[in-house]
């Protein structure tokens, strides 16, 4: 696939570069011109024996009844127009044609936000210009799904009676109090200006900004809607790990009651700390480059004032005309950059990664890793033959048993560790405990330190699973004999040289129980699995599996499908494609042209594309899903080793298929874009628009005034609504989701606030602190006098060349004073 992509690029570069050379040379060449061929038929009607004044060549005109041959009416049919201007040419002034309208556009394309995934990222701008309408789609659907997960959090934090009477508002009031409430942030904001321009801001050295206004912190650490925004920034990490995964809603109701601690009581102020802690580092690792991208819209806003306006641009080298549409055909890029950038990224995809296995190791630790709800049937037995206990246990939390862990994230780190082996890898032993490996079992949590026990077995060829613990079999010991317990097993296998593989395929019982563990990375190593993040949700403008999400209703609990979200994404890009084709449309003359159809193929291959890949993964999902069903794994838990990479590579090569498909597309589009620009319709068929009007097709040369008025009355029109209307579209969804995207737009005031209320507002210059907060004078010092001693040895050591000796006697003060530099002290 990429040999085949660079061959077409390759291609589509040497015909641009094709294009522009015979634009070089247009001069020098006959080429189609309409004003050039108007006073080239005028010179022939003036000379003598001139016999071509005929209805053949020229248009009659049935109201008048005369032939349309005059200066002002001066009009040729498609005959007259192919013996009189020549063959079809690129235009004479295609460079400036495509430098001033059709490059600015495409610069926006490199404002696109774009995934840390090495050079795939760059995928992202293929899929974009091949698939726009998916592209809208599954950022809209990011959004969406970032407002579900706050009103998730809403859900979760109990309401106050206020809050209660605000939902039961009518809806006029409820905007009358959005008004208001918008109102007072203006407010606030011209307060806060004026207070810091009569007293200077403090650092975080003092406790002056946290004695000044504590009113304000307290609210927004106590306050419901902040509390849920936490919640759902922390919701956000689950689903930039595993979104393609959660089909539902439920799966992030799972995940706040297993990580939680969220009652009608209220949160666990230890618990709901955690959270607090990964929601700021998660929003910390967040880009901004919003105002980046606004800076290079409004440069683009400034080019079309220039275009438009002659005073200001200086004026064009011909009448604007379809070359506006052809500009105007992509101005869907605008909204595009403005929601990928609102939007963001991660800085890094391990951050991500590392944040929310340190959050699920503070806030579920080890002892809860891997217990279910539901519990286990007496006197069960696993399906490797492992003993487990025939008593029913339950939770250490019902025992009363506790066990001691630090809390904050930053001392999580090996309980991290642990969850690494635990919850994503198997690794595999070698040497003499090649046969060494866990087994499917219950977990024992009848111990007094609360950890959980786990049955191990051997496997081989011979014999694939022994037993290895027959005590297992005896019911629960005392805690007492736990430390010995420990001592005769390793309950981490022994990590494998080389990659770390992340085997899924132990359960935490048996396969045949209907208790099953699900699956969320089916890759065996870390290369796989973040070779795989870019069809799998680390591309924002990639996730064909949005079709199949569903969300449930708060008030009738049902679970729904948000379709409306295609039509969101299906709006920019037909309104550029209408507005494209009416421009060219009105163009002299009027009438459906040559540059109307590959407008409307295009358009249609989009749509298509759209089609294509929302479909080619609903058919993919589906068979991954019967050949489960049909080798029975789905209810006994994760699929084998090879099942699993024949799943991961069916989303690779649709993927690949998607991919490839997207770039014929966007090269397709690209070079129509630019080919119709530079004029590879500037003929006398086209301009005639022979395909609708066949013998009645006429071309009018004088055609500049009716030019220059259009563009000022209805081309400038057309592009400002459009270019309106694509800035209101982006506005609109900003405002309808405000909620979903403040999980990823914390503000930078706000981000400082929260560090600062865990670190300290004071500088502590303790130990710790040290070459980072201060240093000793000494150190540096003693760098210096080094650095003295290994210039002088080199100044010693080194032989002057022979046009140094030339020129020493002529120059010594040169040398002088280089030597003092090399050798003086730094003050």
């Amino acid at each position: 696939m990429a040999l085949f992509v660079s061959l077409y690029a390759g291609f589509v570069c040497s015909l641009l570069s094709l294009s522009l050379a015979l634009t070089v040379h247009a001069r020098s060449t006959p080429y189609f011109d309409r004003t050039a061929c108007l006073h080239d038929v005028l010179k022939l009607q003036n000379t003598t024996g001139f016999s071509k004044n005929t209805p053949e060549f020229f248009a009659y005109d049935p109201v008048s009844q005369t032939l349309l041959n005059g200066e002002v009416n001066l009009t040729l049919t498609r005959r007259g127009c192919e013996e009189f201007c020549g063959p079809p040419s690129l235009y004479w002034d295609a460079v400036p044609r495509i430098v001033t309208w059709i490059i600015p556009v495409f610069l926006l394309l490199s404002n696109i936000e774009l995934s840390p995934i090495d050079k795939k990222r760059f995928m992202t701008i293929v899929h974009a210009l091949g698939d726009p309408i998916d592209s809208f789609w599954s950022i809209i659907h990011k959004i969406y799904v970032w407002n579900r997960l706050y009103e998730i959090g809403l859900q979760t934090i109990p309401a106050s009676a206020e809050d209660l009477a605000v939902q039961n508002l009518p809806l006029g009031f409820k905007l009358r109090r959005a008004w208001l409430s918008v109102m007072a942030a203006f407010g606030i904001v011209r307060l806060q200006f004026q207070e810091q321009a009569r007293e200077p801001t403090k650092g975080l050295g003092s406790k002056a900004d946290e004695e000044r206004d504590p009113a304000p912190q307290q609210m927004r650490t106590m306050g419901r809607e902040y509390k849920a925004r936490i919640i759902a920034t922390v919701l956000s990490g689950f689903e930039e790990l595993s979104g393609s995964r959660i089909k539902t809603d439920m799966h992030y109701h799972m995940i706040i009651h297993r990580c939680g601690g969220f009652s009608q009581e209220g949160e666990e102020a230890s618990k709901f700390e955690e959270w607090h802690k990964c929601a700021r580092v998660l929003a910390d690792a967040r880009t901004n480059e919003y105002m980046r991208a606004c800076l290079a819209i409004a440069v683009y806003f400034l080019d079309l004032i220039a275009a438009f306006i002659p005073s200001v641009g200086g004026g064009s080298s011909s009448p604007p005309g379809g070359r506006i549409g052809s500009a105007i055909f992509i101005s869907w890029l605008i909204p595009l950059a403005l929601l990928s950038n609102r939007v963001g990224t991660f800085t890094s995809r391990r951050v991500c990664l590392q944040t929310m296995m340190e959050f699920i190791a503070a806030t579920i630790g080890p002892n809860e890793v891997g217990r279910e709800e539901a519990p286990p049937e007496p006197n069960r037995r696993a399906s490797d033959g492992t003993g487990v206990s025939p008593i029913q246990i339950s939770a250490p939390a019902e025992h009363g048993c506790s066990y001691d862990r630090q809390g904050p994230i930053d001392n999580a780190a090996q309980w991290a560790r642990d969850l690494e082996f635990r919850m994503f890898a198997q690794t595999q032993a070698t040497g003499d405990f090649a046969d060494l490996r866990a087994v499917g079992g219950d977990l024992d949590y009848s111990s007094g330190t609360g950890f959980p026990g786990k049955g191990f077995g051997v496997s081989s060829e011979s014999n694939s699973r022994r037993h290895l613990l027959n005590s297992r079999e005896e019911g629960c010991r005392p805690a007492s004999s736990v430390e010995e317990h420990m001592d005769t097993i390793d309950l981490l296998p022994v990590k494998p040289k080389g990659r770390l593989r992340l085997e899924t395929e132990m359960t935490l019982i048996g396969n045949k129980d209907s208790r099953s563990r699900v699956g969320l990375i089916r890759f065996t190593t870390w290369d796989e699995y973040f070779s795989s993040l870019q069809w799998l949700g680390a591309i924002y403008t990639y996730r064909p599996w949005k079709f199949q999400y569903q969300h449930v209703d708060h008030r009738t609990h049902a679970k729904r499908t948000n379709g409306m979200m295609s039509l969101a994404g299906l709006f920019p890009v037909s309104l550029s494609a209408v507005s494209a084709s009416a421009i060219i449309w009105y163009a002299v003359p009027e009438g459906f042209s040559c540059r109307n159809v590959w407008v409307v193929v295009i358009f249609f291959l989009w749509v298509v594309s759209a089609a294509i890949t929302t479909g080619g993964y609903v058919w993919v999902d589906g068979r991954v899903a019967k050949e489960q069903e049909e080798e029975g794994e789905c209810d006994a838990g994760s699929a084998p080793l090879w099942d699993r990479r024949r799943h991961g590579d069916l989303e690779c090569r649709l993927w690949q298929w998607i991919v490839l498909k997207d770039a014929v597309i966007a090269v397709s589009c690209g070079v129509t874009v630019f080919l119709s620009t530079a004029g590879i319709f500037n003929s006398c068929w086209c301009w005639s628009m022979y395909m609708t009007k066949h013998e009645a097709a006429v071309v009018p040369m004088n055609n500049r005034r009716t030019y220059e008025e259009r563009a000022v009355r209805l081309f400038s029109v057309i592009t400002i609504s459009c270019i309106g209307l694509q800035v209101l579209f982006f506005l609109a969804l900003a405002w309808w989701w405000r909620r979903g995207l403040s999980l990823a737009r914390w503000h930078e005031a706000d981000r400082v606030r929260e560090w600062a209320q865990e670190t300290g507002y004071e500088v502590q210059w303790s130990p710790q602190n040290r070459l980072i907060f201060w240093y000793y004078k000494g150190e540096l010092d003693a760098e210096e006098r080094r650095r003295e001693r290994m210039a002088t040895d080199y100044e010693m050591r080194r032989e002057p060349s022979t046009f140094e000796r030339s020129i020493r006697p002529s120059l010594p003060w040169i040398y002088e004073r280089k030597s003092s530099i090399a050798t003086r002290k730094m003050p």
